[in-house]
């Protein structure tokens, strides 16, 4: 069972250790960061103004699916999917974990 934690949508991640737990800045370079969701112990983050879904897993992030034209603006849990909202073109995607576009409505 996946475990799903809801998560604030600033990204940045508490880097624990003995010495600080001051936070850190994940994706300086994230273009309008939202709808964010922990999902196995990777952060997956709408960037509306690059119209993507990135993750990053706690050591390197990475573009999962990218969507000219969406306008992403939150990643849901969904089964084994998961749902992306698109709000630049009206549509909900259905997209695998793997990235792949299984449905547009």
């Amino acid at each position: 069972m996946k475990r799903v934690l809801p998560v604030a949508p600033v990204l940045f991640a508490c880097l624990t250790t003995v010495a600080t737990a001051e936070p850190s800045v994940i994706d300086a370079a994230a273009a309008f960061p939202e709808g964010p969701v922990v999902i196995d112990g990777t952060l997956y983050y709408a960037q509306y103004g690059s119209h993507r879904v990135s993750t990053w897993d706690g050591s390197a992030l990475a573009t999962l699916w990218e969507l000219p034209g969406c306008g992403p603006s939150a990643v849901v849990p969904m089964g084994a999917d998961l749902l992306v909202t698109c709000y630049d073109n009206g549509t909900v995607v259905r997209m695998g974990m793997d990235g792949a576009t299984l449905a547009t409505h």
